[in-house]
């Protein structure tokens, strides 16, 4: 749909999805072969929280 749309709107437009690859039968099967799909995101959240030394249980200090 980005590649659609890149030629009318103004900027650089990137694809980020995973169509056309020829690695499966349909875009789940691709999503979850790049593991770009709904149980992978938060998993990889969850380990950059981890590898950047993030503390989720701190507490916002800036709030009024």
């Amino acid at each position: 749909m980005s590649d659609q749309l890149a030629a009318w709107l103004p900027g650089r437009l990137t694809n980020l999805g995973t169509d056309g690859f020829g690695r499966s039968n349909n875009r789940e099967q691709l999503r979850r072969h790049f593991e770009n799909h709904a149980e992978s995101i938060p998993a990889a959240a969850q380990q950059a929280i981890l590898d950047l030394g993030f503390n989720p249980e701190k507490q916002d200090t800036q709030r009024a």
